[in-house]
């Protein structure tokens, strides 16, 4: 067993090779004001730069959400009024609650449908009940 193995074993003293490497490391000098600034400064400046990171991502994932929360809002109400009629609707008619959710283009829609003139419906291939080249009035709930 050498010098080296007895001091890793914790068995002898340092070996003068190794004493003359952890000297010079407790020997270390305090650092010049100009140093420790330079050392201060790209220290704030690397959490300045890692707080940036963060909050982007932050805002990427708020977005996202309020994205995904948006896209779900509107498949509900797009589901809730294609399921629903003027007749399940009490007290309210289809333009009122168009209106009210603030659907203008729709509102346009069917203004602009209400205000042609009444088209006879074309009969269907399997023989629907619709009488060929009859008019039909326009419905109550259809805003003129």
């Amino acid at each position: 067993m050498n010098d080296i193995e007895r001091w890793v074993n914790l068995e002898g003293p340092e070996p003068e090779g190794i004493r003359e490497l952890m000297d010079a490391g407790r020997e270390v000098p305090d650092l010049t004001p100009e140093q420790a600034g330079r050392m201060q400064r790209s220290f704030l400046k690397a959490l300045a730069a890692q707080r940036r990171r963060r909050a982007r991502a932050q805002k990427a994932k708020w977005a996202l959400a309020a994205g995904l929360l948006a896209a779900g809002a509107a498949a509900v109400v797009v589901v809730a009024l294609r399921g629903a009629t003027p007749h399940d609707l009490p007290g309210a008619n289809a333009a009122g609650v168009l209106s009210a959710m603030g659907s203008s283009a729709i509102v346009a829609a069917a203004r602009a449908a209400a205000d042609s003139p009444s088209v006879a419906p074309q009969p269907s291939a399997s023989g629907s009940s619709h009488r060929p080249g009859a008019t039909y009035p326009r419905p109550a709930w259809l805003p003129r």
